[in-house]
């Protein structure tokens, strides 16, 4: 079986480096540096998770993103992670009101990183 494949939505290269050096042996990273260029891979590709920082260049945020993905039917209940520097509890709200899963801080530890992402393709499994 192939592994799962992972769309991670960040604007910064060092962070997609990070990420992928701890998720890379187990699963396919699909790395978008904009909320555009993730539409795009979403419409190309089947993944089973979404990586979000929140914090995006362009026009589109990581909250207006993740509020169009959960309006879009095929795409809607997929886990979504938020991955960010915003750190403040408001933070964590927004990104949970807007249909993100769990909230992850920057900087994020290897092992938090890869126990929430296999919690979640677990949870997403059983649907």
């Amino acid at each position: 079986m192939d592994n799962p494949k992972i769309l991670l939505v960040e604007d910064d290269l060092l962070s997609q480096q990070y990420v992928k050096s701890v998720l890379g042996k187990r699963y396919h990273i699909l790395a978008a540096i904009g909320a555009e260029e993730a539409r795009e891979i979403l419409r190309h590709h089947s993944v089973q998770m979404i990586l979000m920082d929140l914090t995006l260049k362009g026009t589109e945020d990581g909250i207006q993103l993740t509020r169009h993905i959960r309006n879009t039917p095929g795409i809607s209940r997929l886990p979504i992670i938020a991955v960010t520097a915003h750190v403040f509890s408001k933070d964590r709200r927004n990104a949970l009101d807007a249909g993100c899963n769990d909230f992850l801080p920057k900087p994020v530890s290897p092992q938090n990183l890869l126990y929430t992402v296999e919690k979640w393709l677990y949870v997403f499994s059983l649907n």
